[in-house]
């Protein structure tokens, strides 16, 4: 008997368990609602957060054509002042023989266009910069006199060593120094006296005196270099572009 009534206690206490109770169902109810609740503020967070990427990015994207236009106007305010200083020096310059102007990257001085070749390395050899020059209806420059040696000395700058320097239209020829032109030198603006070697070329060194400022040196040395033509056009010779 007692076995009998064991097993019915046993039997209502699982039916008991088994019932569903208010409680659990409160608790999954509380749960899911967390769970919904961080599920939400998930979606609010990734939303912020993608507001701020496409934020930066239209930020960063108006920043930029700022700055590009920026770039644009100063390089046109460069250029315009560039020929400005060309033609007031032209107007300095001209002797009462007329107005004459350069390209806005040349330099006007007597009549004369100069090119400064500043680019940065790989520089240029004797032979690879006069070819540059002539490439663009020009040759490396040739000085005539103190004067022009002072203006190409001041608008030359120091780079890499003090041993880099920029090509002139100067080369040893025949046991002589003689200009492209042909005509032997009669300046003599060295650095210091120095042994004459066949096929040598002359470069200019920055921030020396004028006339102790040429340097000889093999043609294959890679140095800057200074281009110039002859004569400025005189606008009214010039026929205006359609």
């Amino acid at each position: 008997m007692e076995n009998i009534e064991d097993n019915d206690v046993y039997s209502t206490d699982s039916v008991n368990n088994n019932k569903y109770s208010p409680q659990s169902e409160a608790d999954a109810e509380e749960e899911a609602a967390t769970v919904l609740t961080r599920f939400r503020l998930y979606l609010v967070g990734l939303g912020i957060f993608g507001a701020l990427i496409v934020g930066t990015v239209i930020y960063m994207s108006v920043k930029m054509a700022v700055q590009s236009e920026n770039i644009s106007d100063l390089t046109a305010e460069r250029k315009l002042l560039i020929k400005e200083r060309n033609m007031m020096e032209g107007q300095s310059q001209d002797n009462g023989k007329g107005c004459y102007t350069c390209p806005d990257d040349r330099i006007l001085f007597r009549q004369k266009c100069y090119l400064f070749y500043d680019e940065p390395a790989p520089w240029k050899t004797w032979e690879e910069s006069r070819k540059f020059c002539q490439k663009n209806s020009s040759d490396l420059v040739i000085i005539d006199d103190l004067q022009e040696q002072k203006f190409v000395s001041k608008h030359i700058k120091y780079y890499s060593s003090e041993h880099h320097g920029y090509w002139i239209g100067l080369q040893h020829v025949n046991n002589t120094w003689t200009w492209i032109s042909g005509r032997a030198d009669t300046l003599g603006f060295w650095v210091k006296d120095l042994p004459s070697t066949p096929g040598s070329k002359v470069r200019v060194l920055p921030e020396r005196n004028p006339t102790n400022s040429w340097k000889q040196g093999l043609a294959g040395l890679l140095n800057k270099f200074i281009c110039f033509i002859h004569e400025a056009p005189d606008p009214e010779d010039v026929e205006p572009s359609n």
